[in-house]
C-alpha cells in the first residue's frame, strides 16, 4: 500500500527554468553597466556562463554560496572581479527568482485532495523552500540536496532519509518527478514507486522505464490508486479497470 507520496521541485511543482529567465534578464543591465567587456552578452549566454561555473562549484556548498561564486566567476572572466558587486547581483537574482516563481495551476488541488489519504514529502535537488512558493505547511516533510552533503538525485541518500522518516518499506513510497534521469531513476533505485510527471508529452526513451506516467497531477490520485489495486489483485484474476470492454 503506498501511504507517502513525495514530489520533486523545479519543473514538477513550479516552473523554474521560467523564474531563473526573469532573474538572469534582472541583472544583466547590470553587468552590462559595470563593464563595456558585457555589452553584447545576452540572458541565454549569462545563463550558460552561470551553468558552467555552478557544475564547476563545490557541490556541497549551499546553492546560495555556488549562486555567488558563480557571479564572481562571470565578473573575473568580464576582467572585473569585485566582491562587493558579485554579492549584490547575487541578491538581486535571488530576489528576483523566489520572488517570480509560479506554481503549476494543478499543484493546489492535488496537493490539497492528496493530504487527506497520504503523508506528503518534498525531495529537491535545489534550494528552493517551500514556503518561498506559498506552500509552507503543504509538506510532512522537506529534503533538500544541500542539507544532505550535496548528494543529488538520483543518488539514493535523499530517498534513504524519506524511508527512514516513513519507518515504512519502500514499497510505500511513490515519487513524482519531471526527470526520468533523477526523479525515476532514483526512485527506483531503492524499490520505490516512480510516477514520471510528462506534462509536454516528451517521449520516453529506452533508458529508464517509470513505474507509470502522468501528463498532469490531477491524473496522480487515481493512478496511485490504480497502481495499489494492481499490486493488490492476485495474478490469477483480473482487475476489472482493465478488462476489454
Amino acid at each position: 500500500m503506498i501511504t507517502t507520496v513525495t514530489f520533486d521541485a523545479d519543473e514538477t511543482l513550479w516552473q523554474f527554468a521560467a523564474a531563473q529567465r526573469r532573474a538572469f534578464a534582472h541583472v544583466l543591465p547590470a553587468i552590462r553597466g559595470y563593464t563595456r567587456d558585457a555589452e553584447s552578452m545576452t540572458v541565454a549566454d549569462l545563463a550558460a556562463w552561470h551553468r558552467a561555473f555552478v557544475d564547476a562549484s563545490d557541490p556541497t556548498l549551499p546553492w546560495e554560496e555556488r549562486r555567488l561564486d558563480a557571479f564572481r566567476r562571470t565578473l573575473r572572466r568580464l576582467g572585473r572581479e569585485h566582491e562587493a558587486t558579485a554579492q549584490s547581483l547575487t541578491q538581486s537574482y535571488l530576489s528576483v527568482r523566489y520572488g517570480s516563481i509560479e506554481l503549476f495551476d494543478d499543484v493546489r488541488p492535488a496537493l490539497s485532495s492528496l493530504r487527506t489519504r497520504y503523508r506528503l514529502g518534498l525531495i529537491s535537488n535545489g534550494n528552493t523552500r517551500a514556503a518561498r512558493c506559498g506552500l509552507a505547511g503543504a509538506f510532512d516533510f522537506e529534503l533538500y540536496a544541500e542539507d544532505h552533503g550535496g548528494e543529488r538525485k538520483p543518488h539514493r541518500r535523499m530517498f534513504d532519509a524519506a524511508l527512514a522518516l516513513t519507518e515504512q518499506p519502500a514499497s510505500s513510497l511513490a515519487h513524482v518527478g519531471d526527470s526520468l534521469s533523477q526523479d525515476v531513476a532514483g526512485a527506483l533505485r531503492v524499490g520505490a514507486v516512480a510516477v514520471w510527471l510528462n506534462r509536454a508529452g516528451a517521449p520516453a526513451g529506452a533508458a529508464t522505464a517509470p513505474t507509470c506516467e502522468i501528463r498532469g497531477l490531477a491524473d496522480l490520485e487515481p493512478e496511485l490508486s490504480h497502481q495499489a489495486r494492481r499490486v493488490a489483485t492476485p495474478k490469477n484474476v483480473v482487475d476489472p479497470d482493465t478488462r476489454a470492454p
